[in-house]
């Protein structure tokens, strides 16, 4: 059996800043304070405080953006009508 490694690692992302591109690994998002945007490659989903998100595909994370679905499709470069979407598909 394969020993697993796990690593723990926290940022900050101030509201505004660009997007983060994360490439295809298994990693576990959990949010801590504030909110946050994460478009996946067929789905985005909204994650506020205390909740989480576990996932092998690559991942674009969105600092908070205020609600503003306009703003967060701008910062992802693409149309607001993609991004609503594919955010109800999780039912956001």
């Amino acid at each position: 059996m394969r020993a697993l490694t796990l690593r723990l690692y926290e940022d900050r992302l101030p509201a505004g800043c660009p997007p983060v591109f994360l490439p295809a690994l298994p990693r576990a998002l959990y949010v801590a304070e504030g909110h946050l945007t994460v478009e996946g490659p067929d789905d985005g989903q909204w994650l506020a405080t205390g909740t989480a998100r576990v996932s092998q595909q690559p991942a674009t994370l969105l600092a908070e953006t205020g609600f503003n679905i306009s703003e967060a499709a701008r910062r992802l470069g693409m149309h607001r009508r993609t991004l609503t979407r594919k955010l109800g598909k999780q039912r956001v």
